[in-house]
């Protein structure tokens, strides 16, 4: 269910914008990993078999899939990334973001 600004509930509302209230439910470490590797492909038009270490770079993640990959992982698993969260570090390989959302999806 998507909510119009009259529906939100005005503590769901940042920066003028409505959110979702995330449900959170518990995922295993694998389907984080399956989720994410799904929506890389998808963005950078790529098979998915690749290993979790190589770097997202040399299948083509630059500055545009990095932003929408990472509206995408806020807004599949409910979180929010702080400012110092959103690194090269974080996003270079899948088993790193993999990390960093299984901290995320814990808090």
């Amino acid at each position: 269910m998507s909510l119009t600004v009259t529906e939100a509930d005005p503590r769901l509302i940042r920066n003028g914008c409505p959110f979702r209230e995330a449900v959170r439910t518990p995922l295993e470490r694998s389907e984080i990993t399956e989720k994410v590797r799904k929506n890389v492909g998808a963005l950078l038009n790529s098979p998915t078999d690749f290993p979790e270490t190589d770097l997202l770079s040399a299948h083509g993640l630059d500055s545009l899939t990095s932003v929408q990959l990472t509206l995408y992982l806020e807004d599949e698993f409910g979180v929010l990334f702080e400012d110092d969260e959103l690194s090269i570090e974080n996003f270079a390989t899948l088993e790193s973001i993999v990390g960093l959302l299984d901290k995320k999806v814990e808090e």
